[in-house]
C-alpha cells in the first residue's frame, strides 16, 4: 500500500475539516459504487456526474482489448514505422503524456511523441518523418480545432507524392484488416466486416496509408 503526507500548512484546518467529512460519508467507497448521494441531491446535477465516472470502469472496459491492441502494436513495428505521434490538447494529450513517462517505450518499438502545440517549429519537429510515423488524432469532442489543424497537416504531408511510393505508410495497412479508432464515431471500423464494437473515447489511430474517414 502506497502512503504520502500533505503538508497544508495556513490550510490545515480546512483540509482536516473536510477530510473528517469525507470519512463520515465514507467517500471512497461511495465513489467507487457511484453512490451520486454523496455530492448532490439534485437529479440534473446527478445525472452530470454519473457522465463523468466512466473512467471507474476503465480496466474492466480494456482488459477484453488487450489482445487486439497487443496485435495492433505488433503490426505497427512489423510494418516499419519509427514514430508514433499523438495529436491532442488538453487532457487528451496529458493522460499519454502521463503514461509515456510512467511506463517508457518498449525497446524495439516506435518512438512516442506528442504534439499539443500549433507552434510552427513544434509542428515541423513532430511530423518530420510522415511516412514512417502513426499519426493518432485524440479528440473528446472531435471538434477541437487544435488537434483538428494538428491532423490536417498530418494528412496533407501523408498524402504527397513522396510519400505515396512505397514507403511503410503507403502499404494499405499495416493490419490483415484495416481499421480505424474513430473518436467521432467511437466505434471500431472493421472494413471487412459489418461488426462494430465500442472503444475508448477519444483516440483516433490512424495509418499513414490514409486519414481516417469522417462519419
Amino acid at each position: 500500500m502506497t502512503t504520502f503526507r500533505i503538508d497544508a500548512a495556513p490550510l490545515a484546518s480546512h483540509f482536516t475539516r473536510n477530510l473528517d467529512r469525507l470519512n463520515r460519508l465514507s467517500f471512497a467507497d461511495a465513489l467507487w459504487s457511484k453512490q451520486l448521494g454523496v455530492w448532490t441531491a439534485d437529479p440534473s446535477v446527478q445525472t452530470k456526474i454519473a457522465n463523468r465516472l466512466g473512467w471507474l470502469e476503465a480496466l474492466a472496459f480494456v482488459t477484453p482489448q488487450l489482445g487486439r491492441l497487443r496485435d495492433f502494436a505488433g503490426s505497427i513495428r512489423e510494418a516499419g514505422f519509427t514514430d508514433v505521434v499523438l495529436l491532442g490538447m488538453g487532457g487528451s494529450s496529458l493522460a499519454p503524456e502521463v503514461l509515456r513517462q510512467v511506463l517508457g517505450v518498449a525497446e524495439g518499438f516506435p518512438a512516442f511523441r506528442m504534439l499539443d502545440s500549433v507552434d510552427p517549429d513544434a509542428v515541423r519537429a513532430a511530423l518530420d518523418r510522415p511516412a514512417t510515423t502513426l499519426f493518432i488524432l485524440a479528440s473528446k469532442s472531435g471538434s477541437t480545432i487544435e488537434p483538428n489543424s494538428m491532423a490536417a497537416e498530418a494528412q496533407r504531408r501523408l498524402v504527397a507524392p513522396a510519400i505515396r511510393a512505397g514507403a511503410p505508410g503507403s502499404s494499405p495497412s499495416p493490419m490483415r484488416t484495416p481499421r480505424c479508432i474513430d473518436a467521432r464515431s467511437r466505434r471500431v471500423s472493421a472494413r471487412s466486416s459489418s461488426t462494430r464494437s465500442t472503444l475508448a473515447d477519444g483516440t483516433l489511430p490512424c495509418r499513414s496509408s490514409g486519414w481516417c474517414p469522417r462519419r
